[in-house]
This record gives C-alpha cells, structure tokens and sequence, in this order.
C-alpha cells in the first residue's frame, strides 16, 4: 500500500470517528439556541441569569470532557481485551466522579461567584434553583462522559451521536414546553430551562451507559467503580515509565 493510499485511509478512519461526535456538539449547540431564544421571549433578566450560569457551566462541562477524554489512549490498545479494560473503565468512572463534583460545585456557587463580578442584584435574585439543576447536570455529563470516551475509543461514535441528538430532542421540546408556555401551559422560565437541560443529560448519560453494558466487549460484565486502582510504573518509555515494574 503507497504512502498517499495510507494516509487516504487515515484521513477517512479520523473523519469516520469525528463527524458524530461534530454533529452532537452541533445539535447541543441547537439546543442551548432555543434556550437562548425562549428565555429572551420570557424575561430579560431571566436571559442575563441564564448567561451568568451558562458562563460558569460550559468551562465546567468542558473541563469534565476535556479531563475524561486522556482515558482514550489508554483504552484503545485493550479494544478487545475486556480484562485488561475493565480496570481503566472503572478508573474513569472515579476520574468523572472527582472532576465532575468539582465542577458541579463551581456551577452551584454561581449565585456567589456572580456576586464577586459585580452581577447585578436583581439578576442574581432570578436563578432560584436554576444553578443546582446545572450542577446536577455536569454530575450526569460527567457520568455520561466516563462512558463516551470508552464508546469513542472502541469504534462506537456513532453510538454517542444518537445518544447527544436524543437528548437534544428532549431539550428543545422540554424547552418549549416548560419555557416558551405554548397554549394554556404556563412559563416557568428558567426553573424549565434548568429541568429541560437536565432532562437532556439524563437521557444521553443512561443511554451511554446502557450502550457500554451491552454493545461492546464488556457485555455482561459488571461495571461499577469498585475500589480505585492503584498504577506502578510499568517500563513503557513511550508512557514516560522507566521501572520495569508492572502496572496493575
């Protein structure tokens, strides 16, 4: 096989793996819109109170992915091994755990942390519960992250995209719903949007799950945190070890 062929496969092998996880963060990106949208409609401090969270929340969900993704090279090279994966699949889980409540706890101060900026009162008077119902959803996402970068790691980003879109689905029609008050409904403004956001997460996350319980090498296996693992060294120059000493 040429070189140009290789790198031909290469190209389309990384496009494969990256369009579903791209057409989920634009279908999540839809759904943060309509939010958007619905709550400028509501109220305009509803909208300034939604910005305030929403600016603490995204660096947080960002933080969570970005942290759980460095579990990928790690799976990848036990793809068809599930003894030797289920040890990093559980070392995940307590990764989302730790990560995840710091930045669920970093969402839930938001009514504190917008008081340091110099938000206005009367804006910090409008989130009610809405913080606690984004910090619940980073816990969730969290979860559900622990999940995807195992099912991206194995082949299986088609599987995460149909779980990010089914739970934009629930997210825009909650929202409209709860939100924007159609017909006789009333409008809970952004308590709606909070449960609409957590729906959302709470369908792709148990989704997620069920898909790596049941479509991948670990089916029938049990998969909980356990108690956490600890590494040695094991030799691997390629992973900075220099002990000959095993990892496990």
């Amino acid at each position: 096989m040429s070189r140009r062929t290789c790198h031909r496969t290469a190209f389309w092998t990384i496009a494969r793996a990256a369009a579903p996880l791209y057409a989920t963060t634009l279908a999540a990106s839809v759904g943060s819109l309509v939010d958007t949208a619905l709550l400028g409609r509501y109220a305009t401090v509803s909208l300034a109170a939604f910005a305030v969270t929403v600016a603490v929340f995204s660096p947080a969900t960002a933080t969570v992915a970005g942290a759980l993704r460095g579990v990928m090279p790690f799976v990848a090279p036990h793809r068809d091994d599930p003894e030797q994966l289920l040890p990093l699949v559980r070392a995940g889980m307590w990764l989302a755990f730790t990560v995840g409540g710091l930045c669920a706890a970093a969402v839930a101060a938001v009514p504190l942390i917008g008081g340091l900026w110099g938000v206005p009162p009367r804006v910090l008077d409008q989130l009610g519960v809405f913080p606690w119902l984004l910090a619940a959803s980073v816990l969730l996402i969290a979860v559900g992250q622990s999940a995807t970068s195992v099912l991206v790691a194995l082949g299986h980003s088609a599987q995460v995209m149909r779980s990010g879109l089914l739970g934009t689905v629930v997210s825009v029609t909650l929202s409209v719903l709860l939100v924007g008050g159609p017909g006789p409904l009333p409008s809970h403004g952004l308590t709606g949007a909070g449960c609409a956001m957590l729906a959302s997460s709470l369908v792709s996350t148990c989704l997620n799950q069920y898909a790596l319980r049941h479509r991948t090498v670990l089916a029938g296996r049990r998969i909980r945190p356990g108690r956490p693992i600890r590494v040695r060294c094991c030799g691997r120059p390629e992973w900075g070890c220099r002990s000959p000493v095993r990892c496990w």
